[in-house]
């Protein structure tokens, strides 16, 4: 339902919605005919999979990790969505001053995020680099999305994937991505780097390639971002078990060779 919402609110952005659970599956291609949305297409798979072989570098404008399953065992660690791995291809997959949000209620993982991201980003904040929570995401984007809703999947890595926290739920969603999937979005996205250079590889972007968009007292955002809806799990978790949800956001850096060939 929230790829739904965020579909309906952005007509025109492209959404793809990645997801590993049929039922999940099945679920949002109803909604999608239900609502007549003719800007969401759907992949059953995984994520960290989809973002490897199948996307072409920059191409994303944003990358939306909504609730996902913590794994919380060590032992599952490298299941998780977000680990070092998987940043680095949506580093290269995302285009200069795209979004990446992470959206957890599970502290411990909140953390876990902040430390994956750590290694990336540059020493200091750039002046200009802030962010309005108050006001809506641009609607001119391509986008891939998934839906994050309790009966949904995870797009980790693994086969089914099953939640071991407490609350003894579906809710282990990978997100969303947002992104360029479409044909003509793959052919626009090509032309969008000024250099063949910028075709950038895992090796190029091991360096600082994002800035930290969070509070600096807390290193999360201030508050829910307009633009993310509130989730059904989000609302239980926070009125049922009273968690607290942690939002966390970082925008992609210029290309060091972007710079060298606008120059």
């Amino acid at each position: 339902e929230t790829l739904m919402e965020m579909a309906l609110a952005r007509p025109h952005t492209h959404f793809v919605g990645v997801e590993w659970h049929k039922a999940g599956v099945g679920s949002l291609l109803i909604g999608i005919q239900e609502l007549g949305l003719c800007n969401v297409r759907v992949v059953r798979g995984d994520a960290s999979v989809l973002l490897a072989r199948h996307l072409a570098p920059a191409c994303l404008d944003e990358v939306c990790v909504f609730f996902p399953d913590p794994w919380p065992n060590y032992a599952d660690v490298d299941r998780r969505i977000i680990r070092p791995e998987v940043i680095r291809q949506m580093a290269v997959s995302m285009r200069p001053g795209g979004l990446l949000h992470i959206a957890t209620d599970v502290e411990a993982y909140a953390k876990w995020a902040r430390e994956v991201m750590r290694e990336g980003l540059l020493p200091e904040k750039p002046a200009s680099s802030t962010i309005e929570i108050n006001s809506s995401m641009p609607d001119d984007h391509d986008a891939v999305g998934d839906d994050d809703e309790d009966d949904a999947g995870d797009g980790d890595a693994g086969g089914d994937v099953d939640s071991d926290d407490d609350d003894d739920d579906d809710s282990d969603t990978f997100g969303s991505l947002i992104s360029s999937a479409t044909d003509a979005s793959r052919q626009s996205s090509a032309a969008y780097s000024p250099a063949s250079s910028l075709r950038e590889t895992l090796e190029d972007v091991k360096g600082r390639a994002w800035i930290d968009l969070n509070s600096a007292e807390t290193g999360y955002l201030e508050a829910r971002p307009a633009w993310r809806p509130v989730t059904k799990y989000e609302t239980r978790g926070v009125q049922e078990l009273g968690h607290n949800v942690f939002d966390l956001c970082f925008q992609r850096v210029q290309p060091a060779a972007s710079a060298a060939s606008d120059g």
